[in-house]
């Protein structure tokens, strides 16, 4: 078998690799402040005369790390034969065959216009005959060019309530590097550090630990922006400062009031009294909620929609005494964006001792 390898040359000068007579140029130059121009041409021996009989040649075509191989037949006649189990140029990629190719244009095995673009770096093209008798052979093979072309991870995944800053690298391309980050300080990275993400030579965006899932930014329960200074009851109080509560909900239901708290960016928690009414669960289309202000005339403006109304369903307090499994969820129609004036409260672990004034 006939081996041929072609290998990309890096240099400030035009290069090639060695020429014999049944392999096209393998050629390369590089410029500074330029992507390296890698290309070259794969034929069969003899193309474009007929290919002789009992034929087996194989290429390696090899590119620097970071690249793909685009790989165009050009020219293929190759005798037909049931899935191209007699004469065939078969193209494969880490020993995985991409391709196998036989007959002519417009025949079921042919490649036709389609180019064929490696996952990695290499490509493999095997050519294969028969044992035909030479003077009836009349097929002249096949002719192929190929380049190389950067790896290009495509822009990073986006990440809900955070950003990506690159660090390094030409944007998008192998070896980038970007990092995922979390509006601080209304969100945190789940496990609590910044990702570093890379483009690797499968053209996929991966994380120091391998992983290509883009990471999550959960929101910063029971921390305003603003602190009480002074805590006092209704009497001898004080109006509270915009953004020292931000998961206090003020709900407005068939005209009636109550009150609420956010506990995650599509739920608020309430008592299940306030979103009944003699046993019947107020319909969510009833419900306005408002949050973000502390003033109640400056709330009104700006109402959110409930999606679903959730009583605890062993709430009963048909005597208006019985307070047992008071607790109501409500479901909001769109995610909230949590800001200085929009924040969940914390809620407690199962086993939670609770602290005579703990905020939060």
């Amino acid at each position: 078998m006939g081996n041929v390898f072609l290998q990309f040359m890096f240099a400030f000068i035009l290069a090639k690799t060695n020429k014999d007579e049944n392999t096209g140029v393998c050629e390369s130059s590089l410029h500074p402040d330029s992507d390296p121009v890698i290309h070259g041409e794969v034929q069969s021996p003899q193309y474009p005369q007929p290919y002789p009989p009992n034929l087996l040649k194989q290429w390696e075509l090899l590119g620097p790390q970071g690249y793909q191989i685009q790989l165009s037949i050009t020219h293929l006649d190759i005798k037909a034969s049931a899935g191209c189990h007699q004469d065939s140029l078969t193209v494969l990629y880490d020993q995985k065959v991409i391709g196998k190719f036989c007959g002519q244009e417009n025949s079921p095995d042919h490649p036709g216009k389609e180019l064929i673009l490696s996952p990695g770096n290499r490509l493999t093209l095997i050519f294969q005959t028969s044992n035909s008798s030479p003077e009836l052979q009349q097929h002249v093979g096949f002719s192929a060019t190929y380049k190389g072309i950067v790896i290009d991870c495509g822009d990073p995944e986006p990440l809900l309530n955070g950003g990506v800053t690159f660090l390094s690298g030409f944007r998008n391309r192998y070896g980038s590097v970007v990092q995922y980050h979390c509006n601080e300080p209304f969100y945190s990275p789940l496990g609590g550090v910044n990702v570093t993400f890379t483009c690797e030579a499968d053209g996929k965006w991966k994380s120091n630990h391998n992983s290509v899932v883009t990471p999550t930014c959960l929101p910063v329960c029971g921390q305003p922006t603003k602190q009480l200074s002074v805590f006092e009851r209704v009497i001898g109080g004080d109006d509270a400062p915009d953004d020292t509560m931000p998961w206090q909900v003020l709900l407005n239901i068939d005209g009636g009031r109550g009150g609420g708290m956010v506990i995650a960016d599509r739920w608020i928690m309430t008592t299940a009294h306030v979103v009944k009414n003699r046993g019947i669960t107020a319909p969510p289309e009833t419900v306005r909620i408002y949050m973000g202000r502390t003033n109640v005339e400056t709330l009104i403006d700006s109402p959110i929609k409930a999606a679903s109304v959730h009583p605890h369903p062993a709430h009963n307090n048909s005597n208006k005494i019985d307070y047992n499994n008071d607790i109501a969820l409500i479901k909001l129609q769109d995610p909230i964006t949590f800001n200085s004036s929009i924040m969940p409260i914390c809620l407690p672990a199962k086993d939670a001792t609770y602290i005579a004034g703990m905020m939060g």
